[in-house]
């Protein structure tokens, strides 16, 4: 099933966008108090790795946007380095671990959508 151009372009842009928004926020007062610190540690990396794998997932797969996961990937990877830049300004703070993680995100995103274009339409991406 593939869905329509335009919803995928808002499921695309409404990810991320609302992932922007949630890493320039502050982190809920009560988050690391519910999960401890090592549950809050590993639901926030989890978090990083699935949403940016997502993100470049819906974009990736959305033609003819982008013909090339790798410019792609390459704004999905500065994004994660930008907003990890701007955290500091809004009461969180600024990981190069973080900025790591995010682009483990975006290279399993890539490799998903890599092994999706050669079963689903015969693309290899060059």
């Amino acid at each position: 099933m593939t869905l329509p151009r335009p919803l995928h372009f808002a499921l695309f842009a409404t990810l991320l966008i609302a992932w922007t928004a949630a890493l320039l926020s502050p982190v809920p007062a009560g988050a690391t108090e519910a999960l401890g610190e090592d549950g809050s540690f590993a639901v926030g990396k989890s978090l990083h790795v699935s949403v940016y794998a997502a993100i470049m997932v819906l974009g990736g797969t959305l033609k003819p946007m982008w013909t090339r996961e790798g410019w792609l990937a390459a704004v999905l990877v500065t994004h994660g380095a930008l907003t990890e830049y701007f955290q500091q300004f809004v009461g969180r703070y600024m990981s190069v671990r973080d900025v790591l993680i995010d682009a483990l995100g975006v290279f399993l995103g890539s490799a998903i959508v890599v092994v999706w274009r050669r079963r689903h339409t015969g693309m290899t991406g060059e």
